[in-house]
């Protein structure tokens, strides 16, 4: 598996939750854009921003995206 990791640094605003989203691969950055998300509201579906953790996230071949 080809695993990358991604860090989101995020300001928790009344209305919104703007952050950075920074993408590594091994130590290497390879992506750096501006996020913007649903304020925290206490993880309310589909009205919460997503709940600050640690996630996998993998790196596959789209048959229409390429590589994602």
């Amino acid at each position: 598996m080809n695993f990358i990791r991604v860090i989101i640094a995020r300001r928790y605003e009344i209305h919104q939750t703007p952050g950075s989203l920074y993408v590594f691969d091994h130590d290497r950055a390879i992506a750096n854009v501006k996020t913007l998300e649903l304020p925290w509201l206490n993880n309310i579906r589909r009205e919460s921003c997503i709940p600050p953790g640690t996630y996998d996230c993998e790196r596959f071949d789209h048959p229409r995206m390429g590589q994602c």
